[in-house]
């Protein structure tokens, strides 16, 4: 029975571990989605896949240029291709892109 428990704690534990870079990602997500004036959806939709989010269709063309426009284009092309960017405030983000979208 303790192995079972002490088994369950370490996997608990793992989890927290290695969870924390996910969380971390969710920072630059809301960082960048305060900076740009963006919901942290239409963030994840312009560096994610935009087709998987439901109303691209309608609004990602608006949402990137707006998004291309308040990081400026030198920070944008930066960020799109894996690097990192300083925000304004200061504020490094570092955020995965799946998609680059050369237009």
């Amino acid at each position: 029975m303790n192995t079972k428990i002490s088994g369950f704690a370490l996997a608990a534990l793992a989890t927290i571990f290695t969870a924390g870079p996910a969380f971390a990602a969710g920072d630059d997500i809301k960082q960048l989605a305060a900076h740009t004036g963006l919901s942290e959806s239409k963030v994840r939709m312009i560096l994610g896949c935009r087709t998987c989010n439901a109303s691209y269709t309608y609004t990602y063309q608006r949402s990137l240029e707006q998004f291309r426009e308040a990081l400026g284009q030198k920070k944008y092309e930066q960020l799109m291709s894996g690097q990192p960017i300083l925000l304004d405030d200061g504020i490094e983000v570092r955020e995965h892109v799946a998609a680059v979208n050369t237009r």
